[in-house]
């Protein structure tokens, strides 16, 4: 038998961005509310993560950021609790004895 742990959070918890370089590992946290714009490279390998001029990139992170921020304030409004399922990982099957 494999049994699962469903795992929930509230858009509160959310408190940073965080960008990750698939090339190095190296990584930069944005808080959330403080969030601005995508880094354009990793400052660490210098691999660009957005191309100069690329404003989609930014405006996908900035519309995702206002989304979540007005679903959290809708969900408060209306006196409910919204929260996200995050993927979690199967325990592994115990033996029976």
């Amino acid at each position: 038998m494999v049994s699962q742990t469903k795992k929930f959070i509230e858009l509160s918890d959310i408190i940073a961005f965080r960008f990750e370089c698939s090339a190095c590992g190296a990584y930069a946290t944005m808080p959330f509310g403080d969030f601005r714009r995508v880094p354009r490279a990793c400052v660490n390998c210098g691999v660009e993560w957005e191309a100069p001029h690329a404003q989609y990139v930014h405006e996908t992170f900035q519309r995702l950021g206002e989304a979540m921020r007005n679903a959290q304030h809708m969900a408060a409004d209306r006196k409910i609790l919204f929260t996200l399922e995050i993927k979690g990982e199967p325990e592994k099957e115990r033996a029976a004895k």
